[in-house]
């Protein structure tokens, strides 16, 4: 037995138009959850012109910050209380949709709930105060469909990744119109989280065969469409990509990501690290690993392989296992994306110096549990040191 959970979902130019539409929004009151950059884009305005269209009250609270650390956050969910909104609308990245997330946990929980201790296991009235619309502005990160909101300790470093279906936003809009002009570092950046969700979910313990069959979608989607939304920031690429990444939401936000994840929460704690670059970065290393060590793995490798077209049905599975790892890494080298930490800016001396803190966080990180190989401290030193140089994975 298994759930599947998914906010509404308007997708498709113009989709943000149904902002106006009373079938679906209802509220009079918005809180509007964004960061700085969006407001000076005016990216912000585009939102607060439709709410002014539909006779909707707003403020905005624009102290979402990336990796966001819980003082943000709590300085967000004062405001909401202080505002009182019944819709609160999360514009931004994946930063500003978990900050939006905590916020409207915050704001519907009993005073005093403590949003470091949210976990699957207990019932949250999101939705009795306010609905929550949440709006990405990056293709990657699938936060606007997914359980998660992953919040950093400004203490520790240590992202915390913390899940309950009541973060589940009501509404996702999904118009890429927000990506049109999306830079290239974002574009590959988060095209990379995006297809870590796909592969890392696939061969997790809790995969399902609804999390598979959206991952196969998202993935040739994104095979064939990224290219050209990094090199040549075509509309329709744009579009497909940014649908892809939700589809990948769905598809990881029902299934979960592992140990590449775990990595490059790490790696985003400890060296500041965007998160697409840090989680794309670490995931050719743990296929490399996993095609060696689990058959389950090159088994749902062979067959994704096969259904998104990198490999041919009559291969073998190691075969099909091998050519999806190469179309991973031939993809990174046509959108330009780093292979190796040191392309990162880390070197094996900087690593080395920080190694007992990063190890440590990884061990803390709860998606590790769902990896499919047991995951200790000597296996992901090991990793972290072919991933220094670039060097492949042989043990």
């Amino acid at each position: 037995m298994w759930f599947f959970n998914s906010p509404k979902i308007i997708f498709g130019r113009e989709a943000i138009d149904q902002l106006e539409n009373p079938l679906y929004v209802t509220g009079t009151k918005a809180l509007v959850v964004t960061d700085k950059d969006l407001v000076k884009l005016k990216m912000v305005d585009i939102v607060t012109t439709h709410l002014k269209a539909a006779n909707i009250e707003y403020s905005i609270f624009d102290g979402a910050l990336p990796d966001p650390p819980l003082p943000s956050v709590m300085e967000g969910a004062e405001a909401c209380k202080k505002y009182k909104p019944d819709l609160i609308i999360a514009l931004g990245g994946g930063s500003v949709i978990d900050t939006a997330k905590a916020i409207w946990i915050l704001y519907e929980s009993e005073e005093g709930f403590d949003i470091t201790g949210l976990n699957p296991f207990i019932t949250l009235p999101t939705g009795t105060k306010a609905k929550l619309i949440a709006i990405p502005t990056t293709s990657g990160t699938g936060a606007e469909t997914t359980s998660a909101v992953v919040l950093t300790d400004d203490k520790t470093s240590l992202k915390l990744e913390l899940l309950n279906k009541a973060a589940i936003p009501t509404i996702a809009i999904v118009d890429p119109i927000f990506v049109d002009k999306m830079p290239k570092k974002l574009t590959n950046s988060t095209g990379f989280d995006a297809i870590s969700h796909c592969i890392e979910n696939v061969c997790g313990k809790w995969h399902n065969i609804y999390s598979d069959g959206l991952a196969s979608t998202a993935l040739r989607l994104i095979f064939k469409y990224l290219p050209d939304a990094y090199l040549k920031s075509d509309p329709d690429a744009r579009e497909a990509v940014h649908n892809a990444a939700t589809i990948a939401g769905l598809s990881f936000g029902n299934a979960q990501v592992h140990l590449a994840h775990s990595i490059g929460h790490a790696l985003g704690g400890v060296f500041h690290v965007p998160h697409g670059f840090a989680v794309g970065v670490a995931l050719p290393y743990v296929m490399q690993y996993l095609i060696l060590h689990d058959p389950g793995s090159v088994k749902v490798f062979a067959d994704t392989a096969k259904t998104i077209g990198v490999a041919e049905w009559k291969d073998a599975d190691n075969a099909a296992a091998a050519k999806f790892l190469k179309a991973v890494q031939d993809l990174q080298k046509k959108v330009e994306f780093p292979t190796k930490l040191t392309d990162l800016g880390i070197t094996k001396q900087k690593l080395d110096d920080n190694m007992a803190k990063y190890i440590d966080l990884i061990l803390q990180s709860g998606a590790i549990s769902i990896t499919p190989v047991d995951v200790t401290a000597d296996l992901v030193k090991k990793i972290l040191y072919c991933m220094v140089d670039g060097k492949k994975i042989d043990f």
